[in-house]
């Protein structure tokens, strides 16, 4: 039962996951623009060669500039941010970057009691410079496009080195639909609608069980994110 839950929390997630990714990616209409060529170009190579014009996930798959903007919503953006997990033996967890504890010792290990409550914060690990380099801070899809000198560091979680959908024999067993449903709804509407937002509008996360949107000083309105949405010429004509 507990494994069917976390399924449907990572599927009721998707929605907030797409959310993230127009959040993302209307504040960049060149990205959007990018990803709307990919989308055109594998529909043309379908109708070219006969085949029907309905993407299947190989299709999803083979754009690489239209996943890397996934990636990194997911990277940045996580809809849940921390994971809590309790120990069934004492252990050590071997840290593969020496940390400062409060007293000034520096650790190069973590030893921990059966029992131990340990909370793994996701953020921290998908915006570390290390492993994503200087810029981690900041949106660049391009980094997935690179080669991958500094993600071939370190090597967790089910998809693209992330940690947003956990890792082990504990990670999200949803990944893969969730995944698909973001590809799905983003390439249906990326060639129908030209999305942008109002520059003046401050729109920051906030926790509500998962990651939200909310529009700072109208917190008491719930969590939104308010875009604009104009029909693409190209979508009219084919109506």
């Amino acid at each position: 039962m507990a494994r069917l839950d976390s399924l449907k929390n990572r599927l009721d997630s998707s929605t907030s996951r797409s959310r993230a990714e127009s959040c993302a990616t209307l504040r960049h209409p060149e990205h959007q623009q990018r990803i709307l060529e990919e989308i055109h170009a594998v529909k043309s190579a379908k109708l070219d060669a006969g085949e029907d014009a309905g993407f299947t996930s190989h299709d999803y798959d083979s754009m690489p500039f239209f996943n890397a903007c996934i990636k990194e919503t997911l990277r940045m953006y996580p809809i849940v941010v921390t994971l809590a997990r309790c120990t069934d033996r004492d252990d050590v967890i071997p840290l593969s970057e020496p940390v400062i504890s409060t007293s000034g010792e520096k650790l190069a290990h973590i030893p921990v009691k059966k029992g131990q409550r340990v909370i793994i914060d996701i953020t921290s690990y998908n915006r570390l410079k290390s492993a994503w380099g200087e810029d981690a801070d900041k949106w660049n899809p391009e980094r997935f496009l690179q080669p991958k000198t500094l993600q071939q560091m370190t090597s967790l979680g089910v998809y693209s080195n992330l940690l947003t959908f956990s890792a082990g024999v504990r990670a999200c067993i949803g990944w893969r639909f969730a995944l698909q449903e973001m590809q799905a709804i983003i390439a249906g509407l990326i060639p129908m609608f030209e999305f942008s937002i109002d520059p003046t509008i401050d729109i920051y996360r906030a926790q509500l069980g998962g990651m939200v949107p909310m529009v700072r000083g109208k917190e008491a309105e719930g969590s939104q994110l308010p875009l604009k949405v104009k029909p693409r010429a190209s979508s009219l004509n084919e109506a």
